[in-house]
């Protein structure tokens, strides 16, 4: 039976390293910031570009519920090991603006980040699988006091062996 040293912790720090690396030098959060104003939004997402003018491409990571179920694909008594799976969501964060057409950029972000996800489903090493990435919110468009950003939510379902106690 494979080890069950997986840990909540590591896919949630790989998850964000990951989105660090693919997501075009954001500020990744590894929790669920609060934003409700201009400057809340300026103080998770925003950053300094080369021309020294304030942007915003920001990301959190947060857990949306788990389950949890008998393992009986590598042992044929599951009430010494079970699967917990967790609902992983990645919301991320985009200045709009029309004329650098962002649009576009956002989405091949997007795309970056699926992709990047896509070529470990192990997320390494840190889970036993990861199912693919699911956009639940592709592209949306939020306002935060006069900034326009674009939204998008990922869903990753990762599963973790555990032993009982």
């Amino acid at each position: 039976m494979p080890p069950t040293t997986n840990t909540l912790r590591g896919v949630m720090k790989y998850i964000q390293g990951e989105l660090t690396k693919h997501a075009d030098d954001a500020n990744v959060h590894e929790y669920e910031r609060l934003v409700r104003t201009r400057e809340d939004l300026i103080n998770i997402a925003g950053h300094t570009n080369e021309a020294g003018n304030t942007e915003i491409h920001g990301w959190s990571i947060t857990i949306e519920g788990d389950g949890a179920e008998g393992d009986t694909e590598f042992d044929d008594t599951p009430d010494v090991t079970y699967v917990r799976s967790y609902n992983i969501v990645m919301r991320g964060y985009y200045g709009l603006d029309d004329i650098r057409a962002t649009g576009i950029l956002w989405q091949e972000i997007i795309e970056g980040v699926l992709d990047g996800f896509d070529s470990d489903p192990t997320l390494g090493g840190n889970a036993n699988f990861a199912e693919p990435i699911t956009a639940r919110v592709r592209d949306q468009h939020r306002e935060f006091g006069n900034i326009l950003v674009h939204y998008c939510e990922l869903v990753m379902v990762v599963r973790l062996r555990r032993d009982r106690l």
